[in-house]
């Protein structure tokens, strides 16, 4: 489940930012069915600082969403847009400006 500072975060991600995921064979799957947004600055910087005192300087933050399938329980969040959000952590170097390729 998604913490409130991550729920916030999510909010204030515009669409046109959220990156497109590929599926396990290397096809790109449709963009309002899955998709990948870095949310690290959001989190550290603009949703109250939420960083725990542990938290180490190259730590990022990355949420996936998707469709879920049929019967799956969602949270309020989940519910309003019919997707489901998984928050990810990693101490992965950016090297390029896709989040995709990087992750």
């Amino acid at each position: 489940m998604v913490d409130t500072g991550g729920r916030t975060a999510i909010g204030k991600v515009p669409e046109q930012v959220w990156d497109q995921v590929w599926d396990r064979d290397g096809a790109p799957r449709d963009p309002d069915d899955a998709g990948v947004v870095e949310l690290t600055g959001l989190l550290r910087a603009s949703v109250g600082g939420d960083v725990p005192a542990n938290w180490p300087a190259d730590m990022r933050i990355f949420c996936r969403r998707e469709r879920p399938g049929s019967g799956a329980q969602l949270c309020a969040l989940e519910e309003a847009d019919g997707r489901r959000y998984q928050l990810c952590a990693t101490n992965t170097v950016a090297v390029t400006d896709s989040i995709a390729e990087a992750a």
